[in-house]
């Protein structure tokens, strides 16, 4: 490594402790100050998070790019999961509160933000876990605040969209409020059409993988807002109504990933090399298919 490039490295370290640090006081006070006022809070909690990721954006060199219509619209947001810097990729665009399971809530520093920042932790395992999140994901939405849910439960390497968790739909199919799905894709001037450098899965560790990232350069994320999900179902159900909430929203999703990276095959990089070999017509060709069998699925009525 260069000593230009290990300088660098070190200096976004500090900009980042530093930061972090920062709003670690930011969020004590702002839940300090509108700790009587519910609503007042959680807008507050919001829009601190905002200027965190703007800012978290700005020193890991992400340049964010939008299309789609309903970015400006609060609801309940779904999008699939690549890495941890999708937090901040997709908080720095509206005031935005997320839904996490509860051990991320135990994690040093990270967890100690989530918290501040308003986060909404579900145990898995608890009924009244579930009931109490679906009563602040109501207030949140109802101050005007988006709330994000990864629906595949863990990230992945960005090849394709991994099977959606149907429990995370049982909130807006109780509450009947529209379902926002979200595409995101990651570039880098160095991505060599296999898995992108971004992409944090599996077993790897968290501090190797956050160096390398800081090593990256600059960082292209594209997101495509889709269509919104709004479907009257409460004479079907609940469990039939969040399975195929999980099921349009995946293939939603994965169309808007295919509407990607069929752009970037054909025009040569518009996104940078978009992560997962999206400039790899093997990797066009298997999210057609995917998506084809989903669409089949859902016409055919197999939502288990």
């Amino acid at each position: 490594m260069s000593v230009p490039a290990l300088f660098s490295k070190l200096y976004r370290c500090v900009l980042l402790g530093t930061a972090n640090t920062l709003f670690l006081f930011v969020g004590i006070a702002a839940n300090s100050l509108f700790f009587w006022d519910e609503e007042g809070l959680i807008r507050a909690r919001a829009y601190c998070s905002m200027l965190w990721a703007k800012t978290m954006c700005r020193i890991l060199g992400i340049r964010i790019s939008l299309s789609g219509e309903s970015f400006m619209q609060s609801g309940f947001t779904v999008c699939n999961h690549i890495s941890y810097i999708d937090i901040a990729v997709l908080a720095g665009i509206r005031p935005t509160l997320f839904v996490a399971k509860e051990e991320m809530g135990s994690w040093p520093m990270f967890g100690w933000l989530a918290r501040l920042a308003g986060t909404i932790f579900i145990n898995r395992g608890s009924a009244k876990s579930a009931i109490d999140a679906m009563k602040d994901i109501k207030k949140a939405i109802d101050a005007g605040v988006n709330v994000i849910v990864f629906p595949e439960g863990t990230t992945g390497d960005g090849n394709g969209l991994l099977q959606f968790k149907n429990a995370f739909f049982n909130i807006p199919a109780a509450l009947g409020v529209k379902v926002i799905p979200v595409s995101l894709a990651y570039g880098t001037e160095d991505n060599d059409g296999g898995v992108c450098p971004v992409a944090w899965y599996g077993d790897m560790a968290l501090l190797p993988h956050l160096m390398a990232l800081l090593g990256l350069g600059r960082i292209d994320a594209a997101l495509s807002f889709n269509r919104t999900i709004l479907e009257d179902m409460t004479d079907q159900g609940t469990a039939y109504a969040r399975k195929r909430l999980s099921w349009l929203a995946r293939v939603s999703i994965g169309k808007g990933l295919l509407r990607m990276r069929v752009r970037e095959y054909s025009l040569c990089g518009d996104y940078g090399s978009i992560c997962a070999g999206a400039s790899s017509a093997v990797h066009v060709e298997k999210l057609t298919s995917m998506q084809l069998l989903s669409d089949l699925e859902i016409k055919n009525g197999q939502l288990s």
